[in-house]
């Protein structure tokens, strides 16, 4: 179990394992990054995502999030297991311009 978790580390995705409870019980780095600041005192997943896995559409219907001007969007892959992506509200490279001083076009190359 210890490989296929290093394996999903490495690979850069974010992903959470939970509880019937709704707790945390191992989430990637990424995933744990953006989860952070919405996980509760108890480490449980987001009220509003507690409310979407107790919905009958979770398994088909992902559920997108707002924190901080990104979008993060949940997708049941299996029970238990979340993937998370993020949608930034500004397209990356204009972010990537005012972040680092860069030209659009040194931007989209990026």
């Amino acid at each position: 179990m210890s490989h296929l978790r290093s394996a999903i580390d490495a690979g850069g995705r974010a992903i959470v394992a939970f509880d019937e409870q709704h707790g945390i019980l191992w989430a990637t780095p990424l995933a744990q990054r953006w989860l952070q600041p919405l996980v509760d005192s108890d480490e449980r997943l987001p009220l509003p995502i507690r409310h979407w896995l107790q919905g009958s559409d979770a398994a088909d219907t992902p559920y997108a999030l707002w924190n901080a001007g990104e979008r993060l969007q949940f997708t049941c892959i299996e029970p238990g297991l979340l993937s998370i992506q993020r949608h930034a509200s500004v397209p990356e490279p204009e972010r990537l311009c005012r972040r680092f001083q860069l030209t659009v076009r040194e931007a989209e190359v990026l």
